[in-house]
């Protein structure tokens, strides 16, 4: 039984697994070229965990940012991840401290889509979940070291970087269900996030659309009681 959960988990993963081998090997290569070795690239890929974390410290570090401004503007860009666990908490209860907290240190926007959908329909659990964070997060490890080492020898296209991010996140909001509060929640958090870059937060862009698309969702949940 519990070899059929981690394997299902494996398979819910394989799309965003696929969708991490470009992005991974972009990061890699954008990390080498910031002047970063394998070794920071690996450990990053590792405790940190966070694309556009990565990517920010590429171009910040290779920018000469100081450590301070680099740690602030990573943390604030995800601290979306906080509502992402917040959101996950209640199918974990019967799970040990442990457990949860290694399952919250792997949350990514893509992974979270995944296991989201399949609790809401009842026919998930945390070890299959976790086996979707675990799968996701082996792939986008080997994938960037993996772009730190051949980056140099094969030519790759930063500028398919944005489309893939984008076409990974259609595939996870086609994936959901279509009810009252996740449409509000979709329309708002996107008002927000273009709001906040037209007016120059594309530093939080993302933060803001996520707070505002949250309290719509809420929002509208309790008023269709």
């Amino acid at each position: 039984m519990k070899q059929n959960t981690i394997r299902a988990g494996m398979a819910a993963a394989i799309p965003v697994a696929i969708g991490y081998v470009p992005l991974g090997l972009a990061c890699g290569i954008v990390g080498a070229k910031a002047g970063l070795s394998l070794l920071q690239v690996a450990l990053l890929s590792v405790f940190l965990y966070a694309g556009s974390g990565q990517f920010m410290i590429a171009s910040m570090f290779a920018a000469g940012a100081s450590p301070i401004s680099i740690g602030v503007s990573v943390a604030l860009v995800n601290m979306r991840h906080i509502l992402y666990g917040s959101a996950l908490v209640q199918y974990f209860h019967q799970e040990s401290k442990w457990f949860t907290t290694l399952f919250a240190a792997e949350i990514t926007d893509e992974s979270f889509g995944v296991n989201i959908g399949r609790f809401q329909k009842g026919n998930w659990n945390p070890r299959s979940a976790r086996a979707v964070n675990t799968t996701s997060h082996a792939t986008w490890t080997l994938s960037n070291c993996l772009g730190v080492i051949v980056g140099t020898m094969i030519p790759l296209d930063t500028a398919i970087i944005g489309f893939s991010m984008t076409s990974i996140f259609i595939c996870l909001l086609m994936m959901q269900k279509s009810t009252q509060d996740h449409l509000w929640a979709m329309g708002v958090a996107a008002f927000g996030v273009v709001g906040a870059k037209l007016l120059g937060l594309s530093q939080v862009a993302i933060l803001i659309g996520a707070l505002m698309g949250v309290a719509a969702g809420v929002i509208a949940g309790r008023k269709g009681r």
